[in-house]
């Protein structure tokens, strides 16, 4: 795979073209780029690409990734920047760490939390600030926003039983809580993303009005429809479930009733996907990467197929990780091709929509 930094102004001759909205691809054509940007108008081009045998799309992005981690590996940030953008990933959003980070690297976009908020003596403690009182988590809240976060994580349920099925534990935090933390972010400019597993803690964060469920294992089919209502977007993360299962190293570590729980846990969520994707909600592509056994970038291609294999179409999976993974992840100007955007665009080979294997072997990663 090349990575080709864009010129001032480049004309890229392309064979089809799929622009991160539509049900098909479209083409052959030219596409113009100034500055950076996709322009309308051909000026001066000095700089010409000839993608004619090849499809252009929009750089990929992942909803849900963990750059610090995992964190026992020898690979640094930058090894994990080259393995993301080689994999066709041009913009991720952050999901916290142990320690306070802000991740930054001229070469991909991230969206920073910096650490997410978690309550003590609940999960989370590896990923998260651990607080103790409303009080404290407010207190955080505005320390994050002020030291460059773009969005908050909060860490609202525990992560479901991989030996009892159905089991997601303890609630953290009371709805008080939850709305008055979400109430604070949104007020400092902070969209919100909410760990939520079980019918329970995805209710509660509905209610608060967060602006995603990272997860949303074992939500009840009835909650679905509140997520369109209140435009929650939906962040289900399957591979990070399914890869104790396909991985043979996890398997082997794993009981034959923990794989049976993991199976039907799994299939249930993916049976979910199918069902909110039909009623509408705005569903992102999240890897969890950097868990266990999920390495960074390549994973999303995995993540997309599940999203095929939920029953969504091809553009509706492949939008999950371009246009709509965009808007949930607070980019503008990005994941769709058209004037006035960002040109962060991927050539494959094929059709991407119809067949999505494609993405783990893409041809170039363009960036402005």
């Amino acid at each position: 795979m090349q990575i080709i930094t864009l010129s001032e102004e480049t004309a890229i001759h392309y064979g089809a073209l799929w622009n991160g909205v539509d049900t098909e691809i479209a083409g052959p054509g030219t596409l113009f780029t100034t500055a950076g940007l996709i322009s309308d108008q051909p000026g001066y081009q000095p700089n010409s690409l000839n993608f004619s045998h090849l499809t252009l799309m929009p750089a990929m992005t992942d909803c849900h990734v963990h750059l610090a981690m995992p964190y026992e590996s020898s690979d640094s940030f930058a090894e994990r920047v080259n393995t993301t953008l080689m994999a066709g990933v041009a913009a991720v959003r952050e999901a916290g760490s142990r320690n306070e980070t802000f991740f930054s690297d001229p070469r991909l976009l991230i969206a920073n939390c910096c650490r997410a908020i978690s309550k003590k003596g609940y999960y989370g403690s590896n990923l998260s600030k651990a607080v103790s009182s409303l009080p404290e988590a407010l207190t955080e809240i505005n320390r994050l926003a002020s030291h460059g976060a773009q969005h908050l994580k909060l860490i609202t349920s525990d992560v479901f039983s991989f030996s009892q099925y159905g089991e997601t534990g303890p609630l953290p935090f009371t709805q008080t809580e939850l709305t008055a933390m979400t109430e604070l972010a949104k007020k400092l400019g902070l969209a919100v993303m909410a760990h939520a597993s079980g019918d329970e803690a995805v209710r509660r964060c509905i209610a608060a009005g967060v602006n995603s469920i990272e997860h949303g294992y074992f939500m009840q089919e009835e909650t679905l429809p509140e997520l369109v209502k209140h435009d929650i977007a939906w962040v289900p993360t399957l591979t990070p479930v399914a890869v104790h299962l396909s991985n043979p190293h996890l398997s082997s570590l794993l009981s034959p009733s923990e794989k049976n729980t993991i199976s039907r846990s799994l299939e249930r969520q993916i049976e979910m996907v199918g069902l909110g994707g039909a009623l509408g909600i705005r569903i992102g592509a999240g890897t969890d990467a950097g868990a266990k056994g999920v390495p960074h970038g390549s994973s999303l291609v995995g993540e997309i197929k599940l999203f095929r294999q939920a029953g969504l179409t091809g553009s509706h999976a492949l939008k999950a990780a371009t246009s709509d993974a965009a808007k949930i992840c607070g980019f503008k100007n990005l994941g769709v091709i058209q004037p006035g955007n960002r040109a962060l665009l991927l050539a494959v080979r094929g059709n991407p929509l119809m067949q999505p294997e494609i993405l783990a072997q893409p041809e170039v990663l363009l960036l402005a």
